[in-house]
């Protein structure tokens, strides 16, 4: 190691721990150490450095912040913690001039057991962990040297979990987005438009922006002097075309209706040659006529202003 560490002593922890980026630091407890664990916490602490634990701890948060939905980023946090411990027992026992054996190795952890009471940082790493230290000792006990994964093999593992996660991520993100979506639309408060009845209304119609629904399926047809409108149900904003009468100058076309919910409002009227709609507004039972001034033929329609899906029955008659 070419990077100088420097120590320092401090009443804030109560057992060794590595911190910093790229000028590593090792803080120890304000306390009196023997050689022997002197010796044994300053292996290890170096060893974590060396193996750039810190790092991958700083990489597995990031990538948890990112990926946050993806429960696998937990245990990866955890196993890198873990098995950061566990590496870091074998590379010291195992692969370095450590002085003393594997037994006067662990004996100084657990002599210091008592005191690594405080919860540690993810961002920090250090020579005591309670939570798995039985783990180690099985595993310690259980080692054996094998051929170790090569880092090509490393990095392509990490990005299989990148692409993985990213997956996860934007299917969690379309479900909440769904999920808003749907609690949006089933809190919006629609007002309608309070209307006057029997108040007859003109304007001029454009049916390429219309949703237009034809009663009889067929289009728009001849259809006789009276006739019954049976139940059919039209959705919101949705125009029903019941089709066309003849009327002659001075008739009247009376058209009645029953519309449930009585509450929900439409449109019923007539609609001219020259694409002129005439209209009132109707809820529940109504009926108007509407006075013809020039000879010819004249569509029927009824239209859903209100916001839900209605119901309406009804008929119309040339008078």
């Amino acid at each position: 190691m070419k990077r100088k560490v420097t120590l320092y002593q401090n009443y804030a922890v109560t057992s060794p721990i590595v911190v910093g980026w790229w000028n590593k630091k090792i803080i120890f407890p304000v306390q009196d150490y023997e050689e022997r664990e002197l010796v044994t916490i300053l292996y290890h602490e170096l060893v974590h450095i060396r193996q750039h634990i810190l790092e991958m701890k700083k990489i597995g948060i990031f990538l948890k912040l990112i990926f946050w939905c993806n429960p696998m980023m937990n245990s990866l946090l955890r196993n890198i913690d873990e098995w950061g411990e566990i590496a870091c027992d074998r590379y010291v026992c195992y692969e370095t001039a450590y002085p003393y054996t594997v037994k006067e190795y662990y004996t100084v952890a657990v002599d210091g057991l008592e005191q690594s009471h405080i919860w540690m940082p993810q961002m920090v790493t250090g020579f005591k962990k309670k939570s798995n230290f039985k783990r180690r000792l099985l595993q310690m006990k259980n080692y054996r040297k094998e051929k170790e994964m090569k880092f090509v093999g490393g990095v392509a593992l990490s990005l299989v979990l990148c692409v993985l996660s990213t997956t996860t991520t934007f299917a969690a993100a379309e479900g909440f987005k769904a999920g808003y979506e749907k609690v949006f639309d089933d809190t919006t408060v629609e007002i309608e438009e309070k209307v006057v009845e029997d108040v007859e209304y003109e304007e001029d119609f454009f049916p390429e922006n219309e949703n237009i629904k034809f009663y009889n399926q067929n289009g728009i047809n001849l259809i006789g002097g009276s006739g019954a409108i049976d139940s059919t149900s039209l959705e919101k904003g949705t125009m029903l075309s019941i089709g066309t009468v003849y009327a002659e100058k001075n008739q009247g076309i009376g058209i009645r209706l029953n519309i449930t919910p009585s509450d929900k409002s439409v449109q019923y009227g007539i609609i001219t040659s020259d694409n002129k709609k005439r209209f009132v507004y109707g809820t529940g039972s109504c009926y108007h006529v509407f006075s013809i001034s020039d000879s010819g033929n004249y569509e029927i329609f009824i239209k859903n202003t209100s916001s839900k899906t209605v119901t309406i029955e009804g008929g119309y008659s040339v008078y």
